[in-house]
């Protein structure tokens, strides 16, 4: 008969599983490297700028392949909470105005905004 294999509390967590034990982490992946990124809209609820992203991909899909939407809630004096879409980690602004400027030829508004 096989060997019986260890229980769980015979072999004690690797150091990795400890220290993410004791600090919770967010779910989210973390946002692509870069100082600038590229603010897509600003909307009013979060399901309008998904649906934004959606319509990016469908237009600039070769643009924007392997680039993920970020949503960040900000609150807009006077006006109140919006939710912006974001993409992009750029080096710098320069990189961020240049992707931009690739999509307002389909129809996107796009600026380079620093993180």
């Amino acid at each position: 008969s096989p060997p019986a294999a260890p229980s769980p509390a015979a072999a004690p967590p690797p150091p990795a599983a400890v220290a993410a034990a004791a600090s919770p982490v967010k779910a989210a992946a973390p946002p692509p490297a870069g100082a600038f990124r590229a603010h897509l809209a600003s909307f009013p609820a979060r399901a309008a700028a998904e649906d934004e992203w959606k319509r990016v991909q469908k237009l600039a899909g070769d643009l924007v392949a392997g680039l993920a939407p970020t949503y960040e809630e900000v609150d807009v004096p006077g006006k109140g909470r919006f939710v912006r879409l974001y993409t992009g980690g750029f080096a710098d602004k320069g990189q961020a105005k240049a992707f931009c400027d690739r999509l307002l030829p389909r129809k996107i508004k796009c600026l380079p905004a620093a993180r």
